[in-house]
């Protein structure tokens, strides 16, 4: 399936499509190093989604029709789309470099902006995600407001993250203060 494409192993190998689908013994992978036998399965992957037209790629950026990326999420289980939810929070938060005291990461937080927003808007699907999630998906739409307010003037877009991040702020807070009472 496409989603098995899109994924790397734990161990840091790709499925090749074959039979044999071991791990690549050429050269080990630190988290932010890829061996030459990674981008070229990588490339590989990108090559097979674009010829089924599952992506589109332009400026050396991929994207997903929204239908199809719809169509993937529906047909996911309630567990599946949890743990896809949690995957998408943490990378947001890693990726998210806004500091509203620093313009040299609004830039780079600006071609962002609009998967942090998303993010935060399915993780309010989703209220069985633990308390941290909700809260962590909270505080990405507090700043993807904030950002949007001081960095683009865009002032109904920031209210409309900040009413998100208050929603999703109550609801993790109100979680964790269950959890605690048990």
């Amino acid at each position: 399936t496409a989603a098995a494409l899109l994924f790397v192993s734990q161990d840091s190998f790709l499925f090749d499509g074959h039979s044999n689908n071991q791990p690549d013994t050429t050269a080990p992978s630190t988290p932010n190093s890829f061996s030459s036998f990674e981008y070229e399965q990588a490339n590989l992957v990108w090559d097979i989604l674009k010829s089924f037209s599952l992506i589109s790629v332009k400026d050396g950026k991929g994207t997903i029709h929204r239908l199809m990326s719809q169509a993937m999420r529906y047909s996911q289980s309630d567990e599946e789309a949890r743990g896809n939810v949690t995957i998408c929070i943490d990378a947001m938060r890693s990726m998210w470099t806004f500091k509203p005291e620093r313009p040299d990461t609004w830039k780079e937080s600006q071609s962002i902006l609009e998967h942090v927003k998303s993010v935060a808007a399915h993780s309010l699907e989703y209220h069985d995600l633990s308390p941290e999630y909700i809260l962590r998906a909270g505080q990405l739409s507090k700043e993807a407001g904030v950002f949007s307010a001081m960095s683009l003037n865009a002032f109904v877009e920031a209210q409309a993250s900040l009413e998100m991040s208050l929603k999703l702020l109550d609801i993790g807070a109100a979680k964790r203060k269950r959890n605690a009472a048990f």
